[in-house]
């Protein structure tokens, strides 16, 4: 007990605070359990140190808990208005977000006479509840309220002010945003490394989809200089590796794009997360022919999804079922994408009918379908639902995602437009990068081959060697060798299997 005693009395008020700046919100807790009771206005500061780590750890419910503990009257001013202000951040946590906007409102009204550290976080606060309601304009006007001498509030408040942008497709200025917040974090007194964090993801999205690549180098550094071991960054830094991930396959960087796909996978904050980080393996190995690592990562993911609990969390993961739909119809069997497809229609369009991901979602599922019409034979069919999905992406601005669409119709129409179009959105990206690459194959013109290539070409889509192709052909094996490397050198093709895979592709065999 003296012992304890002693480690008690070693904890102090500022120790809280740092830990609290720091990120480091497990010892919060821990310190402030630790914390020994002084005077009323230290116990009050302590409950509110408390419940901010709580909520930056996402247990709202707890939190809620350490404040109803208070029972504060209206005096002191600040330490009520604070406390009414995590109360809602904690009902806006937990998806009662009208609730929220009604408690931050009356804060707001109050705080007139508060201090102005108190004022800009309630302006923040009711700012970000407004953005999470897609409530953008009373975002925006609310969060332009907080002053620039407001700090680590402000550089947050410039944050939700380029998602704001951002989901209003203003691409242009959620980026000079998203760059004056890291501006600010880079001069604060106090540094946040999740705001750090989540403002550099913003820039990370928007080079991998516009696409930008030429901001990776910044970003990488940036990444580079993050302390990721603090619990709740791993959200973060998921979604980081994955942007990274696709920028270096668009810069020709395979090894570092599946460097980068198993960080993600290393990093995944839930089972949800693993199962995207195992498409985005399936995506990196299988565009560029490696079948059989395709197959593997699909079915990974895919068993991990079917043991995914079907609670709410589950209906959260709006992009999830696409997601696996989209590397399912990549692979041999197009068609078991059907059900991932039925249950996005059933489950989550309803959900999301009102939200800005709608159009995100409805062009992801039309590309997906048109793939699994191609499979089925319906050439009319898969073209126009790539060209629902190419409008849409493109319209968007999302020119990663268009390009892709692009090839595909590029494949089935022979409309030099989409060429066009991707070449100028690719303008930047390595010749390596599958989506290049393939244009370049098109750009050859269309194949023309007798019987006896052709039908060397079904025989090794069916994965003979050169001594069964020689057997069935009646022809030595170094005369099969010398027609599959002329079947290689004409359809721009590095190995067998992508042979076959591009043959399948345009409907050769």
């Amino acid at each position: 007990m003296p012992t304890d005693n002693r480690a008690r009395a070693r904890v102090t008020l500022s120790g809280v605070r740092d830990a609290y700046f720091r990120g480091d919100f497990e010892r919060v807790l821990a310190m402030a359990d630790a914390l020994p009771a002084r005077d009323a206005v230290d116990i009050v500061e302590s409950v509110l140190l408390r419940a901010r780590a709580l909520l930056a750890l996402n247990r709202a419910e707890e939190a809620l808990g350490a404040l109803r503990s208070l029972r504060l009257a209206e005096r002191p001013r600040d330490e009520y208005l604070t406390a009414q202000m995590l109360t809602a951040v904690a009902f806006s946590k937990l998806e009662q977000g009208a609730r929220a906007v009604e408690m931050l409102r009356e804060a707001h009204a109050s705080a007139s006479s508060a201090h102005p550290t108190v004022r800009a976080e309630i302006a923040l606060h009711l700012g970000i509840a407004h953005y999470l309601r897609s409530e953008h304009g009373d975002a925006v006007r609310t969060l332009a309220e907080v002053p620039p001498e407001a700090d680590i509030v402000y550089a947050q408040a410039l944050e939700y002010r380029a998602w704001s942008a951002f989901v209003s497709g203003q691409y242009e200025r959620a980026a000079t945003l998203f760059d004056d917040a890291l501006s600010t974090i880079s001069r604060c007194r106090h540094y946040d490394r999740f705001v750090d964090a989540t403002t550099l993801l913003g820039l990370a999205i928007l080079a991998a989809e516009l696409p930008r690549l030429e901001r990776w180098p910044d970003i990488f550094a940036r990444m580079s200089s993050i302390d990721w071991s603090a619990p709740g960054l791993n959200v973060s830094h998921f979604w980081l590796a994955a942007m990274a991930s696709l920028i270096e396959e668009m810069r020709g960087d395979r090894g570092e794009a599946v460097r980068w796909a198993s960080v993600a996978e290393d990093s995944a904050p839930t089972p949800a997360s693993r199962v995207a980080a195992a498409c985005r393996l399936a995506a990196v190995t299988g565009r560029y022919g490696e079948e059989y690592a395709h197959r593997y990562f699909v079915g990974k993911a895919r068993r991990m999804y079917d043991e995914l609990p079907r609670d709410a969390s589950f209906r959260s993961e709006h992009f999830l079922a696409l997601t696996v739909a989209e590397e399912i119809a990549a692979g041999e069997a197009p068609v078991q994408a059907a059900p991932l497809l039925i249950f996005h229609r059933e489950a989550v369009e309803p959900l999301v009918r009102r939200r800005p991901e709608h159009g995100m979602l409805t062009a992801v599922r039309d590309s997906v379908e048109a793939r699994l019409e191609h499979a089925r034979g319906n050439r009319a069919g898969a073209v126009r639902r790539y060209a629902r999905a190419f409008e849409a992406f493109a319209r968007m601005g999302y020119r990663r995602r268009a390009s892709i669409v692009a090839y595909r119709l590029a494949e089935l129409t022979g409309d030099a437009r989409y060429r066009e179009y991707a070449t100028d959105a690719l303008r930047d990206a390595g010749d390596a990068y599958w989506v290049k690459a393939a244009f370049a194959r098109l750009g050859v013109g269309e194949v023309q081959l007798g019987e006896r290539h052709l039908a060397i070409l079904r025989l090794v889509a069916d994965g003979r060697t050169n001594k069964e192709i020689g057997a069935a052909r009646g022809i030595s094996a170094l005369t099969a060798r010398n027609a599959v490397r002329e079947l290689l050198r004409r359809f721009g093709a590095s190995n067998r299997t992508e042979l076959g895979r591009i043959a399948r592709e345009r409907g050769i065999v």
